[in-house]
């Protein structure tokens, strides 16, 4: 089109101009005449645009042709596109166009690279083609590719395709490059793929690339599918045809025989001969060495039925006759046989084969006894025997299979009606002379005829069990159901319906319903159950062990009880002799004790356990235990087995030793308090003496120096009297800020004096402060030493670690947020086992034979009144870690020892109180030596007396110190008490032997304003006393 404009541009103007020429022609006519040569030129030029204008005509006509024809072209060329895109989007070959111009590219670079074998570079490089496959850009796919993969656009089939390429797609580009590389712009090739519908098939593919100025265009590659799915499963279909036929000629094993009528021709085969005994040498195809051989009394009937077949009263010709084999027996043969007739109905040929049916005529004849035999047997066998017939049920569950029906349950419940008329199928052919006893009836009629009456609604289940069996391919079914007798008896009868299995096939028309009448056994078995279901309660309600065994000591029973007891599920003891379930050793010898059933069986009498007895469970854990075996005797007085009772008495042995233990403890513990509180009244004195030498020896420095080294020795008296307080009545603690390193290390070597175990220790530099109890927390530190050396009796090492913790929230679910001393102690010990990790810190709970079972409660208890947190961590043959934190003060600063010098001179009244002398003699000695005034009294009422005279003769005193603790007298605590009634502002220290009493933690609960535990120094005595006059605080 565009080549048709410059020429209907021409046209137009080669008209337009002869247009003008006529019109100036024109106006030349009507004017005055010119010259000759004028008018002569003129008409020349009028001549020559007319012809001009007739070629612009000409012009414009040849235009117009021209763009008739090429509209037409052009409406033809576009009738093609649509054809051929038509043909591309409907066609049945799956086609794709596809843009390989990439790959190409890739490939001229590997070219270039030096590549001269592509399959040789793919072999080393196999991860290739899997890298360069989304190279390949789909440009086009017709439907029927977006139906065969199930998607509906071409952009979800390129990103199907290339979303996981399967090994055959890679395969299949791998092949394409290499048609690329060579240069090729065809290939064909066979492919297996599965389709949507997960099946398996085959198609041809065919790629081709066009040419472009004689070069392969590979931007516009087809790739055509032809799906051969059809014609290899044709030629699958075509070889199990020929291979079935074949096959069916040798499996049948029969003799193939033909008779010609036209040319009087027969034919037998090799096994016709072989049949009955003749090789293929010893007989010739003559027709008559057929019918001599047939047995004389079968002759009539063979030529009967091939004369009926052949004048057409019979479909076919198919007799069994016997015929004489070359031995001279006779041979059982089946003869069956096809003839080919003209259009005038006479026979041409007649072809049929002979099977040998000897073995089956044998099996027949033997099948007739059988059947004869189980007849008798079924008319009087003593069990109750209904036949069914179920072919017409059979047939019906078939059917509903084939509509679909996928749950028969659910369709049975939909469809009660359905399946009610369907019952019907079964249709009941026999029974015999057991079930008409059963049911009561004279005869088999009577009883079909009353069926109705004799089955109950249990029927009605009993069958859509069978049908449910029948539908999931069971062909039995048993259970128990009722049925009534013709007088109206019930029956409890165990049924087992099933359909027999004759020659490998279910055979549905000769079900068996087989009848036991249990209504004697049930009623037998109901009363055993009751009397079974009240002894198996009263032996479960039983607290006691139960174990019963045969007259050989093998165990028939044991209840739960005995289970605990002995560790034994009752599946796994019976049968086991007594003595393996019930091993038993005397508690304080360890000897065996003998297991009494035997004894008990032997001796027809009761036979008691002896004292002391303690029984093994299966994982060896002792339990002390009482009982007694007897006989158990049958209703002729032979013994029959024995039962043995056992009661766990281990609890009530265990509590009757700590009573008795506890008992022990509290008087250990009442002496360990009081020996501790006048330990500490001596050593109250004996430092107080030892200051007041001290303060009076200044000038003496080596005599100083040897009653600094007795005041230390007083001091270390002190804390052995602590750990006698704590252990007697475990008070709260006295804290004070420490050096936890110190304390720790003087524990533990205290406690490892004498043992084969060595300690390492690890401190981290800069350890904060702790603010405990030194006594308490020494007493911690030497419990877990003591323990880590029980548990490494040849000697060893053992660790301890101390460092700075701070926890968060969840760091240590026990502990709140703060900074803590973290103490490991870990041994390399035999370690403890799991099951007594979770008792370890239980009072009284001890694995040694010689422990109290009090080291590590008393080491829990201290920690958790420390604020703090205990964890142990164990491993059998590895060793045990106790780890635990105690609050730190990281900003206190732990009091340095103070060196005993004269104190700087107080003055003022105190009231001193002590039931002892020595230590009144020395108080009032120190007080006197501080400078105060001193009145010393015996007990609390001493004390009320002389602090009123104060108050009412204007001699207040300005402080009291009282003992806490006064033998048949008012003690501090109660003296206290009515002081402050007595006097709001008075000031008390409170001052006592027992320092792990509540009232010295706590004093100013009870109304004093300071506390000094005995012994003390006097520079402790001096700064309570300064802290309590000057208002300050002591904590």
């Amino acid at each position: 089109m565009k080549r048709l404009v410059p020429l209907r541009l021409t046209g137009w103007v080669l008209v337009s101009i002869a247009m003008l020429a006529t019109s100036l022609y024109a106006q030349d006519a009507g004017a005055s005449p010119a010259p000759a040569q004028a008018e002569a030129w003129v008409r020349w030029i009028g001549w020559v645009f007319v012809v001009m204008a007739l070629g612009g005509l000409l012009v414009f006509w040849i235009n117009l042709r021209l763009q008739g024809q090429i509209t037409l072209q052009t409406r033809a060329l576009r009738i093609s596109e649509t054809r051929m895109r038509n043909l591309f989007e409907n066609t049945p070959v799956a086609i794709v166009e596809q843009d390989f111009s990439a790959v190409a590219k890739w490939l001229d670079e590997l070219r270039k690279q030096g590549v001269r074998d592509l399959s040789v570079h793919f072999a080393a490089h196999p991860e290739l083609v899997a890298a360069k496959f989304n190279l390949v850009r789909v440009i086009a796919a017709n439907r029927t590719v977006l139906r065969l993969t199930g998607v509906e656009v071409v952009q979800e089939y390129e990103g199907l395709i290339r979303g996981v390429p399967t090994p055959a797609m890679l395969d299949t580009f791998a092949a394409q490059m290499q048609a690329i590389w060579a240069g090729d712009t065809e290939m064909t090739r066979e492919l297996r793929y599965r389709g949507i519908d997960s099946l398996a098939g085959h198609s041809l593919m065919h790629w081709s690339a066009p040419h472009e100025d004689g070069r392969p265009d590979y931007g516009r590659v087809q790739v055509a599918f032809t799906d051969l799915s059809v014609l290899r499963a044709t030629e699958e279909k075509l070889r199990d045809v020929e291979d079935r036929w074949r096959l069916a000629v040798i499996g049948i094993n029969a003799g193939i025989w033909e008779y010609n009528f036209v040319t009087g021709e027969t034919f037998i085969s090799d096994r016709w001969r072989e049949i009955i005994g003749y090789p293929a040498s010893d007989m010739t195809n003559a027709r008559d060495e057929f019918w001599p051989r047939i047995h004389p009394e079968d002759v009539a009937s063979v030529r009967q039925a091939m004369r009926d077949y052949l004048e057409g009263h019979r479909s076919s010709y198919r007799v069994e006759f016997r015929m004489q084999c070359k031995d001279g027996n006779y041979k059982w043969i089946l003869s069956r046989g096809m003839a080919l007739f003209d259009q005038a109905g006479k026979p041409q040929r007649l072809v049929g084969s002979h099977s040998d049916i000897d073995e089956r005529k044998r099996a027949e004849e033997s099948l007739r006894s059988s059947e004869e035999r189980y007849r008798v047997l079924f008319e009087n066998c003593p069990v109750a025997i209904i036949e069914y017939d179920l072919r017409g049920l059979r047939a019906w569950l078939d059917e509903l299979r084939a509509d679909g029906v996928a749950e028969f349950d659910v369709f049975a419940d939909a469809n009660p009606q359905v399946f009610a008329e369907a019952l019907k199928g079964s249709a009941m052919v026999g029974l015999n002379r057991e079930t008409l006893e059963l049911v009561g009836a004279t005869s088999k009629t009577e009883a079909i005829e009353a069926l109705p009456r004799i089955l109950t609604s249990d029927m009605e289940k009993v069958r859509r069990a069978l049908c449910h069996a029948l539908w999931e391919g069971r062909n039995a079914i048993e259970g128990e159901m009722r049925i009534n007798a013709l007088d109206g008896t019930p029956r409890r009868v165990f049924y087992r319906w099933w359909v027999p299995s004759l020659g490998g096939e279910l055979s549905y028309a000769w079900t068996q319903v087989v009848l036991v009448d249990l209504t004697g056994i049930k009623r037998t078995e109901e009363a055993l159950a009751a009397e079974r279901e009240r002894l198996a309660v009263t032996l479960r309600a039983m607290a006691e062990g139960v174990i019963t065994t045969d007259t050989q000591g093998r165990v028939l029973f044991l209840n739960e009880a005995a289970g605990e007891l002995t560790g034994w599920t009752e599946n796994a003891a019976i049968g086991r002799l007594l003595e393996d379930v019930c091993v038993m050793r005397h508690e304080k010898t360890r000897l065996p004790v003998a297991a009494p059933a035997a004894a008990a069986v032997a001796s027809h009498a009761v036979i008691d356990l002896p004292a002391n007895t303690v029984l093994l469970d299966r994982q060896g854990s002792p339990r002390v235990i009482e009982g007694r075996c007897a006989p158990i005797h049958d209703m002729h007085s032979h013994a029959i087995g024995a039962v043995l009772v056992l009661r766990d008495v281990t609890e009530r042995a265990r509590l009757e030793g700590e009573i008795l233990r506890a008992s022990k403890l509290e008087s250990v513990g009442i002496l360990a308090g009081g020996i501790a509180h006048d330990f500490n009244n001596l050593l109250t004195v004996v430092m107080g003496n030892i200051t007041l030498a001290t303060l009076d020896s200044q000038a003496m420095a080596s005599a100083g120096r040897w009653l600094q080294d007795a005041e230390r020795g007083v001091m270390r008296a002190r804390d052995l009297t602590q750990q006698l307080l704590t252990f007697a009545r475990g008070g709260e603690p006295v804290r004070s800020a420490v050096r936890l390193p110190e304390i720790v290390k003087e524990a533990a070597n205290f406690a490892l004096h004498g043992s084969k175990v060595r300690c390492e220790f690890a401190i981290e530099d800069g350890l904060w402060t702790a603010e405990v109890d030194k006594g308490q927390i020494g007493q911690v530190v030497q419990n877990l030493v003591i323990n880590a050396v029980q548990a490494m009796p040849e000697g060893g090492v053992m660790h301890i670690s101390m460092r700075n913790q701070h926890l968060n929230a969840l760091a240590v679910r026990q502990l709140d947020e703060g900074n803590y001393l973290c103490i490991v102690i870990s041994d390399t010990g035999a370690g403890i086992r799991p099951e007594h990790l979770a008792r370890i810190f239980d009072p009284y709970f001890t694995t040694k034979q010689s422990g109290s079972g009090l080291g590590l409660a008393t080491v829990y208890s201290i920690v958790r009144k420390h604020q703090g947190h205990i964890e142990v961590e164990s491993e059998i043959g590895r060793g045990t870690r106790f780890r635990f934190w105690l609050p730190a003060v990281p900003d206190a600063r732990p009091t340095a020892p103070e060196v005993a010098h004269a104190p700087d001179n107080l003055t003022g009244r105190v009231l001193f109180m002590d039931d002892e002398e020595p230590i009144r003699a020395m108080a009032d000695a120190l007080l006197r030596r501080l400078g105060f005034e001193v009145t010393c009294v015996a007990d609390g009422r001493e004390v009320l007396r002389v602090y009123a005279e104060g108050l009412s003769n204007g001699t207040r005193y300005d402080l009291v110190i009282m003992d806490l603790t006064v033998p048949g007298g008012l003690g501090g605590k109660e003296a206290m008490s009515e002081l402050c009634k007595l006097d709001p502002m008075v000031k008390g220290i409170v001052s006592s032997g027992y320092s792990s009493d509540p009232v010295m933690a706590n004093y100013r609960t009870y109304g004093f304003s300071g506390m000094v535990a005995k012994p003390y120094r006097l520079t402790d005595l001096a700064k309570a006393i300064r802290t309590v006059l000057e208002g300050g605080d002591m904590e």
